[in-house]
């Protein structure tokens, strides 16, 4: 009877053995079946990290940013719907974090063109900045205006600017020169002698200080016309003839150059200040 028992014992033990290895087989099983693969594992982060991205890339109301045309826009050869092409000049920095670098790739339009001609009296060339192209190809949508403009960084000194190194440089014959022409001895002789290099001395001084002015002046005009802009500039800087102004542009705002003096064209390079008018999410 206890051998009969001993026996139940070790088959009932072993059919609990067995359950409990089906269950750990079945369990490992489901586990597999839940497990990510190392692929997986990276799509999922690089669509993580790509939604963060997304999310903190928008540009705020207000946002600035420096930028360079990459093609020059002539309004007597454009049509509105242009495609206008910009590349940032400075990092865009949004909560102290970098979301648009250097050299990113600003892409706009033109909203409208008019060459200055005897039925129209005034240039016009509008102009709106849509969106900006990261390096990943992801694309930032905003509404930008053009703050502020100037020429080239690389232009060349302007005529004005070569005419004053030359101006200022000029100076009238000295006194003694122009007092030398009197000769004789005595009293008479000295007098002429001592009046005309005091002469020649006064006109020479008002010479040399009229030359240094005008020089001053147009070294002036021609620092202004190769300015380089920053965030808190406004309007056209360098630039003489043109004016610009805020304009709706659709339902966006854009910005409209004029001019009444001749037509208006922006050449490659042309430094501009950008502000953000509205923000859209990225797409």
């Amino acid at each position: 009877m206890t051998l009969k028992k001993y026996w139940i014992a070790a088959i009932a033990a072993s059919m609990i053995s067995i359950g409990a290895l089906a269950q750990v087989s079945a369990g490992g099983s489901a586990s597999g079946n839940a497990s990510i693969t190392p692929g997986q594992a990276g799509a999922s982060a690089s669509a993580s990290q790509s939604a963060n991205v997304g999310s903190s890339a928008a540009l705020s109301s207000g946002t600035t940013m420096q930028a360079e045309l990459t093609k020059s826009i002539d309004a007597k050869k454009a049509k509105s719907g242009d495609r206008v092409t910009a590349k940032l000049t400075q990092d865009v920095k949004e909560n102290g974090t970098v979301v648009l670098h250097k050299g990113s790739k600003l892409i706009g339009h033109v909203t409208e063109a008019q060459a200055k001609s005897k039925e129209n009296a005034e240039s016009k060339l509008g102009v709106v900045f849509d969106k900006a192209e990261l390096k990943g190809g992801q694309e930032i949508a905003f509404n930008g205006v053009i703050q502020a403009l100037a020429p080239p960084v690389s232009g060349s000194l302007s005529s004005a600017g070569d005419e004053s190194s030359n101006m200022g440089g000029m100076s009238a014959p000295s006194g003694p020169a122009m007092g030398g022409g009197a000769r004789g001895g005595g009293a008479v002789g000295a007098a002429p002698g001592a009046v005309n290099p005091a002469v020649g001395s006064a006109v020479g001084t008002v010479d040399r200080t009229t030359g240094s002015a005008t020089g001053a002046v147009n070294n002036t005009v021609g620092g202004a016309a190769h300015a380089t802009l920053n965030n808190t500039s406004r309007g056209v800087v360098g630039l003489q003839g043109l004016a610009l102004n805020t304009a709706a542009a659709g339902s966006a705002q854009g910005s409209v150059i004029s001019s009444a003096d001749k037509t208006v064209k922006l050449d490659s390079g042309t430094q501009m200040v950008l502000q953000v008018a509205g923000a859209a999410a990225a797409q």
